[in-house]
């Protein structure tokens, strides 16, 4: 039975028209029996096929299987670590239903025209990439490119990360809690985050998360 986009359980959700490199959306999401949603997508070159949703969105499908033939994966990536940061980055800037969206795509953060394709993001990005690294823009209130982006160890890019736009405190890591009324005090250190204690003094909360950056990542952010 086909469902309406409405009433799909999935944080992954397309609608017909939507367009994912070569292929478009040409009807509603199904759930198959195994679990996963799927869709009917048209390639460019004529052909139609079912695709998994998830995949279309991480841009692991891009065509009915011409691009391949084409040589465009020629470059041997498919599946890889750098490929999966290239669907994560999309999926952040496209898709409302991505953890993180909000922070990205809803704030008008987008990528360049040339990273449509893995291909090309890859002909800017490969220079530089190691395993141990992780992409970065060097403004982060600028989108992705060739130009804003880096590869940097994850203590560089936990500090160069926005203030949220919620934040009242003026410091990254240091915001008021609701249910008790006091500063609460934290830093993320690969991945996690790591709590500092709750204070009723601003200036007190801020240098003792000032005190932490130092400490893990060897100066003071802000």
């Amino acid at each position: 039975m086909k469902l309406t986009i409405n009433e799909v359980n999935s944080k992954y959700k397309v609608a017909i028209g939507d367009r994912f490199s070569r292929l478009e959306v040409t009807s509603e999401m199904i759930k198959s029996k195994d679990g996963h949603y799927r869709c009917e997508v048209k390639c460019d070159c004529g052909t139609t096929k079912i695709a998994k949703v998830r995949q279309l969105i991480k841009g692991f499908v891009v065509s009915c299987g011409c691009k391949r033939l084409e040589g465009d994966y020629k470059h041997g990536m498919y599946k890889t670590r750098p490929m999966s940061i290239y669907g994560h980055m999309k999926a952040r800037c496209d898709n409302p239903s991505e953890a993180g969206y909000q922070e990205y795509g809803e704030r008008g953060i987008g990528y360049d025209e040339k990273w449509k394709t893995f291909q090309g993001f890859w002909e800017d990005m490969q220079e530089g990439y190691e395993d141990n690294l992780e992409i970065d823009r060097i403004d982060p209130n600028k989108g992705y490119c060739k130009e804003n982006c880096r590869w940097v160890d994850h203590v560089i890019q936990c500090f160069n990360t926005r203030k949220r736009k919620d934040n009242t405190s003026g410091k990254s890591g240091v915001s008021l809690n609701s249910k008790n009324g006091l500063w609460e005090v934290y830093i993320n250190i690969n991945s996690q985050r790591v709590r500092l204690g709750f204070h009723e003094d601003l200036e007190l909360a801020i240098h003792i998360r000032e005190e932490a950056e130092l400490k893990y990542y060897g100066f003071i952010k802000e």
